[in-house]
Order: C-alpha cells, then structure tokens, then sequence
C-alpha cells in the first residue's frame, strides 16, 4: 500500500461502522439516546469521506 496517496476505503469503513453501531444503539437501547451521537459520528465521518473522494478525483 503506497502511503503517499490516501485511501478513502477507511474513513469509509469506519462510517459503516458508526452506523451500524448507531442502528444497534437504536433499536435496543433507544432509551439512553446514544445512538444520536453514534449517528453524527457517521455523518462526519461520511462527510470527510467524500472530501477525500473529491479531493482525489481534482487531484488526479
């Protein structure tokens, strides 16, 4: 793996982590709301996501 150009296959993982997790926070445990935070985590993570997808298509 070539460390000079970043990979957006792992934010991008870890964003479908969050929203599983986010999911699973919901549907059992709905009553602590933590999965609100769980679910904003995947948004940010799927925002930053995107910016490096962007970045790389101007890039090259």
């Amino acid at each position: 793996m070539d460390r000079s150009r970043p990979y957006p296959i792992w934010p991008f993982l870890l964003s479908v982590i969050f929203c599983f997790r986010g999911y699973v926070e919901w549907k059992y445990i709905r009553e602590t709301r933590q999965h609100q935070v769980s679910m904003l985590l995947a948004a940010v993570s799927l925002c930053f996501t995107g910016l490096m997808i962007l970045i790389l298509l101007l890039k090259y």
